[in-house]
């Protein structure tokens, strides 16, 4: 039997169709989470979050986040110029790609400015580390991205 050019189409084109319909299937078994299940909420206090970003910029000095590899933490470092008794909120550590391994912890400054985080069980990856705190009723906001190896 020769093979001619409309069974060689006729063979590409079911070949195509298993392709699509096997890529529509690894896509509907693909998991997807939200950044937040509150996203409306958080839209409507959004002013909010933009007054933070302003206080924070307005500081003279700023706060450091650093993942120190070799002790397997996270160090932050408030400023200096602000009361470290008076310093409150929380940390929120995001993983964008598994919603379900995000956590919060307080806020905990000592007399250097400073919280120290393990991190020795994190999942390998990405992480985007935000802090919401206060020192004497004012609010800031501070975000970083770390990537633990």
């Amino acid at each position: 039997m020769r093979l001619n050019w409309g069974f060689g189409i006729f063979i590409f084109i079911l070949l195509f169709m298993a392709f699509i319909l096997s890529l529509v299937y690894k896509c509907a078994q693909q998991k997807v989470d939200l950044v937040s299940e509150k996203y409306y909420e958080q839209e409507l206090s959004y002013q909010q979050h933009v007054n933070k970003l302003n206080n924070t910029a307005d500081l003279n000095e700023k706060m450091q986040i650093r993942y120190r590899n070799d002790a397997f933490m996270v160090e932050i470092f408030y400023p200096a110029n602000t009361d470290f008794n008076k310093i409150s909120g929380n940390i929120n550590f995001f993983k964008p790609d598994i919603a379900a391994l995000d956590f919060n912890l307080h806020v905990k400054c000592n007399d250097q400015y400073s919280q120290l985080i393990p991190v020795s069980t994190l999942k390998k990856g990405w992480w985007n580390i935000r802090v919401n705190w206060e020192s004497s009723g004012t609010p800031y906001y501070s975000e970083q991205k770390i990537f633990i190896e």
